[in-house]
């Protein structure tokens, strides 16, 4: 039975706590509220502090009860409540600000140094936690802590600020910082709404660990001193912003409340992981609204993993020379925009993307395995270079589009550089896909010189085999035209379609259709000894019908052959 006590402190009076001359550890007794005074010097022993390092609250404090919260009634005579040696929640009544050794607070300001660690544990603040060029040697440990909802905003969703700013310690371990709402009574770990900020300016540190916290907002911005591991876990966020110089890892794991992510840093190693994506259930993935990554180029390569997220937005940006892995995700919308690739990249198993857009980039060596682009309703490329890239199980869509849906020549010069790509592989069938789209891509193009002769070379090759395609286009037109030539020719030489005699017929057909240099007048059983019975009209059908077999039939024979090159 859990009966929450209370001890209320000024922001003076919390910073001579944290600034004891021994140790600066708070050490609420949270595992049992009858807890005595060497119960809990036994377990700080088991922990490695000696009791006489630590410093406790005094005794004296108001008492409080969550009543009806905890199953306790109110009505209970104060004589059954248990007995407390000590409070279980500290609460902090103003904004704590330490700026270079001074401890401000209404007005009032106390020379102090930040010289031990910092561990606060189960503590309410009831205004902002500001440090600014505070230095310590050691490490700053925040578990379970409580930022209350301003006061003066009650209409308002996000709770204080956790400002660290020009500091440096030896690590930062946030775990469980949330909010709640200040007009509602004082309850761990109910009702937590969001804490307005976490932010980080010019921080040194080696370590900076957050988990299980609910942010609105996290800064983390560090382009002067250095952060060697950042590691993000299991908490809630609506926006993450990372910029620095130089951090040797960044990991991000199980996030949720559909973050918008944004990275500008050197990295030598980056995780960007959700749980394992499950295709049948959505609401089991981890979903990022977006994902913006701005790279820089590294004297020694990184390496970036993201995988198993369901990712609204994923936009790559700058120089990259790192190895990049993209794998087991669902993207609804790939950009990458001003990106230059010198390093490995590799995208694999990316699913749902319905928006695909690189614009001013070079993919150089990129591999793209089993990417599902082919059915994305938006695909546009825009004076990039994709010639050197390596695809796998990777088709472009045919509605590929340059600066615009009527931007020809772009889309020719993407489907060029894709053909090329996939004959570099020996890919001859997605070969002959992109070379169809170029040519219909160069045919359309009114701005591109092409002589009368070239545009009908164009066009008839479009209709006839779709610039050597489709085999059964030319076939289906050379059995159109020639039956109507055929029986065209049959009335003008008073001849009629005789189908008690259909096997000779279909063979006269054949030969007049199949042989371009077949003989009329065996064909159609013209006696040539007597020129009266020969129409000049059908000669001249038979003639224009021989050339156009003819072509249809090199065309036919073009498609058909299609896969030898």
């Amino acid at each position: 039975m859990n009966i929450y006590n209370y001890k209320y402190l000024s922001a003076l009076e919390f910073a001579e706590i944290i600034q004891g001359e021994k140790s600066s550890y708070i050490i609420p007794q949270t595992a049992n509220a009858r807890a005595s005074w060497q119960e809990t010097n036994q377990v700080l022993r088991e922990a490695g502090i000696e009791p006489q390092d630590s410093v406790m609250i005094p005794t004296s404090y108001e008492r409080y009860t969550a009543k009806w919260q905890y199953g306790i009634q109110s009505s209970w005579p104060k004589d059954h409540w248990p007995d407390f040696d000590d409070p279980l929640v500290y609460v902090i009544k103003e904004t704590v600000n330490i700026y270079h050794g001074l401890i401000y607070s209404t007005g009032v300001k106390q020379k102090t140094e930040l010289v031990h660690g910092v561990n606060l544990s189960n503590c309410q603040f009831n205004g902002d936690f500001i440090l600014n060029s505070v230095r310590s040697k050691r490490e700053l440990l925040l578990t379970k802590c409580n930022f209350q909802q301003d006061y003066l905003n009650p209409t308002s969703t996000t709770g204080g600020r956790f400002n660290i700013s020009n500091s440096s310690f030896k690590s930062i371990n946030l775990n469980g910082i949330y909010s709640t709402d200040a007009n509602k009574e004082i309850a761990f770990p109910k009702p937590a709404i969001l804490l307005q900020e976490i932010k980080f300016d010019d921080l040194s540190a080696e370590d900076l660990i957050i988990e299980d916290c609910l942010v609105q907002v996290l800064i983390i911005n560090c382009t002067k001193n250095l952060i060697r591991k950042i590691s993000i876990n299991n908490c809630h966020l609506n926006e993450i912003k990372i910029i620095g110089n130089q951090f040797d890892e960044i990991e991000i794991k199980n996030l949720q409340g559909n973050p918008n992510i944004y990275i500008n840093a050197e990295i030598t190693k980056f995780t960007l992981e959700g749980q394992c994506i499950n295709s049948e259930n959505s609401d089991q993935n981890i979903f990022c609204n977006s994902v913006k990554i701005e790279y820089k180029i590294q004297g020694n390569k990184g390496n970036y993993t993201i995988k198993n997220l369901f990712i609204k937005s994923l936009l790559f940006l700058g120089n990259n020379n790192n190895d990049i892995l993209l794998k087991n995700s669902k993207i609804i919308k790939l950009e990458l925009t001003d990106f230059s690739n010198t390093g490995q990249m590799r995208l694999n198993n990316i699913n749902h993307t319905e928006y695909l857009i690189i614009k001013h980039s070079s993919l150089g060596k990129a591999e793209l395995l089993n990417l599902n682009l082919f059915n994305a309703s938006h695909a546009q490329i825009i004076h990039s270079n994709l010639s050197e890239v390596v695809l796998i199980n990777t088709n472009f869509p045919n509605n590929l589009i340059g600066e615009s849906e009527k931007d020809y020549a772009g889309i020719r010069e993407a489907f060029r550089q894709l053909k090329y790509a996939a004959s570099k592989q020996a890919d001859r069938i997605s070969e002959l896909t992109y070379e169809a789209s170029e040519m219909s891509a160069y045919t359309k193009d009114p701005f591109t010189p092409k002589s009368r002769t070239d545009r009908f070379i164009l066009r008839t090759n479009q209709y006839s085999n779709n610039h050597g395609k489709d085999a059964s286009r030319a076939f289906f037109w050379l059995l159109g035209l020639t039956l109507i030539m055929f029986s065209s020719i049959k009335l003008c030489q008073g001849q009629y379609l005789d189908f008690k005699e259909a096997f000779k017929t279909i063979s006269e057909y054949l030969n007049f259709a199949f042989n371009p240099l077949h003989d009329y007048y065996k064909v159609f059983n013209i006696d040539s000894s007597h020129p009266h019975t020969i129409n000049d009209g059908a000669i001249l059908l038979d003639t224009l019908t021989r050339l156009i077999a003819g072509y249809l039939i090199f065309q036919f024979l073009r498609a058909f052959r299609k896969y030898v090159k």
